[in-house]
């Protein structure tokens, strides 16, 4: 399945001429996994240094690039550091 490759549900959605929620409830519906979680791909070592970082005034979008994750998994790591 390509979303299990790592293509975006917004992508599969264009292509496929349906909305992005149909592409959810099928996803859910076939009990897709998604690629990958932050926590597969940082050790608790790079979150430290993350959002070290961070902290010292990096961009969240250069961190994204850094790390190999998306904007909003840096946005969700600082958020969660922060409670």
């Amino acid at each position: 399945m390509r979303f299990e490759q790592g293509t975006p549900k917004h992508i599969l959605a264009d292509e496929y001429e349906i909305s992005l929620t149909a592409i959810k409830n099928l996803l859910k519906k076939n009990n897709a996994r998604q690629p990958w979680q932050v926590s597969d791909r940082l050790s608790a070592e790079d979150v430290g240094t993350l959002l070290q970082a961070f902290r010292a005034g990096t961009p969240k979008w250069q961190l994204a690039e850094m790390y190999g994750i998306s904007l909003t998994s840096v946005k969700r790591l600082v958020r969660q550091s922060r409670a």
